[in-house]
């Protein structure tokens, strides 16, 4: 033998013993295992080919910008909890062999224990319990007609001012006094503050 070769099951099972990487059935249990950085779903598929029922990993919608071409952003699922994969084991898994066979996609385990399903369905509510506080935070910092703003940039930085009128992308805003002969001024949205 040397390095790099690539040895078949049987001449395997006859260099390193008859260890298979299940040995034996049990009750289907929820284990978390940790993966390398972006390996969630590689780390799933392998499993899955390798006879494991069920596994998951929350995910939530995000958006990007893309470089290329008009200015425009792309959805996108990013894991809720990057390098964890929830699985349901329903044999007893030889672990050191799961480790070596995943060639990497699998680097550890957060407890040899299963873990309670009560705890794995408080995590599958994670990302949506996420999107309802980002809903909010949203709706609490939207700008509407009357309300105090503070300018955090441009040439009216830091000034306290009210909201008179909101379009989509701009705000006309009241000064308490005239500036310049004016007392209303259009300032994008996105310098203004709740």
């Amino acid at each position: 033998m040397h390095i790099g070769q690539q040895i078949d099951n049987a001449e395997w099972r006859a260099i390193f013993g008859g260890r298979g990487l299940w040995c034996g059935a049990r009750v289907p249990s929820w284990y978390i295992f940790t993966t390398k950085a972006q390996g969630e779903r590689a780390a799933a598929a392998w499993l899955e080919e390798n006879g494991v029922p069920e596994t998951w990993f929350p995910v939530e919608s995000k958006w990007r910008k893309i470089d290329r071409g008009p200015r425009r952003s792309v959805e996108y699922m990013a894991p809720v909890a990057p390098r964890y994969l929830f699985a349901v084991l329903d044999k007893n898994p030889n672990w050191d062999v799961l480790f070596d066979r995943t060639r990497g996609k699998i680097t550890g385990v957060v407890s040899y224990e299963p873990i309670p399903e009560r705890v794995i369905m408080q995590m599958a509510q994670v990302p949506q319990r996420i999107a309802e506080m980002v809903k909010e935070i949203e709706e609490r910092s939207k700008i509407c007609v009357g309300d105090k703003v503070t300018v955090i940039r441009g040439p009216y930085e830091g000034w306290t001012v009210e909201a008179r009128h909101v379009g989509s992308t701009k705000a006309m805003v009241g000064f308490p006094v005239a500036i310049l002969g004016r007392d209303e001024v259009e300032i994008s949205l996105a310098d203004l503050r709740k």
